[in-house]
């Protein structure tokens, strides 16, 4: 079962976001798969760090739902790993409009069976991004590491896509906590990937506002289908900070201590 992921925005807890900032793809069947796919098309694949892109705070995120009673799946009380991967497969129904679909768009490249399968670990996920005034910004992401308790999506530049809005790692999973409940979360490291996005949220706060609403809609549609299909639950407070990514940087590269991430805004 997945380790404590709560990591509340505190200052006792803000390793763990530095942890998930520095993640980086290992697995050795994901890394073949993104060099193959450079090759061909090499103008238009890579992995977008939290390194290389251009927002000037880093948005660190929390949201989640505390599960009492599992719901059931096709009439039959839920195992954790079972409610994580039905979420999984058929995430589109917890996510309003933004759409979450495999992808397939590069010659012979559908990642459909893979994203479905019960490891969907080096699928990659073509994602529809709504919005204002019916603008979209859609990106591609990589499924980096995957376990039965949790996943992990990083950022991919795509032909697909072009460069997704923001450049980082997030995950997903389910936690049992020492009271016998469960955490259904989601959580993410990221910031702005260009200039002109970086300063369209300095001036109105979005994308990063817009994304923090997709993930209250996800806590609101998990609540709701847990608590009409024989289970029970209620959801939890939205967890948010932007510190500046000069610091988190620093911290990063081992020049600063989380300690002064603490002492400047990083937590509370």
């Amino acid at each position: 079962m997945d380790k404590n992921p709560t990591m509340l925005i505190d200052c006792s807890t803000i390793a763990a976001y530095i942890k998930l900032a520095s993640f980086k793809i290992t697995n050795e069947a994901v890394i073949k798969k993104l060099y193959t796919l450079k090759n061909v098309d090499e103008r238009s694949f890579s992995v977008q760090t939290i390194q290389d892109a251009a927002g000037t705070v880093v948005n660190m995120d929390f949201f989640a739902v505390t599960i009492k009673q599992l719901p059931n799946l096709k009439g039959t009380p839920a195992t954790p790993e079972q409610f994580l991967n039905y979420f999984r497969t058929h995430i589109n129904d917890f996510s309003g409009g933004t759409k979450f679909n495999p992808y397939d768009n590069l010659r012979n490249i559908n990642d459909t069976e893979l994203w479905n399968s019960s490891d969907p670990t080096g699928a990659m996920v073509h994602i529809f991004i709504p919005g204002p005034a019916g603008l979209w910004d859609n990106g591609t992401v990589i499924t980096a590491e995957s376990q039965p308790d949790h996943w992990i999506f990083s950022t991919v530049k795509s032909p697909m896509d072009g460069e997704h809005p923001v450049s980082g790692n997030r995950r997903f999973g389910i936690y049992k906590q020492q009271n016998g409940t469960y955490l259904i979360y989601v959580k993410g490291v990221d910031r702005i990937t260009d200039r002109l996005t970086n300063l369209l949220q300095k001036t109105t706060g979005l994308p990063l506002n817009s994304a923090d609403a997709l993930w209250e809609g996800f806590q609101k549609k998990v609540n709701e289908f847990i608590n009409t299909n024989g289970g029970s639950s209620e959801i939890m407070p939205p967890l948010k900070a932007r510190p500046n990514w000069d610091l988190v940087k620093k911290v990063l590269n081992g020049q600063e201590s989380i300690e002064t991430l603490k002492k400047n805004g990083g937590c509370e």
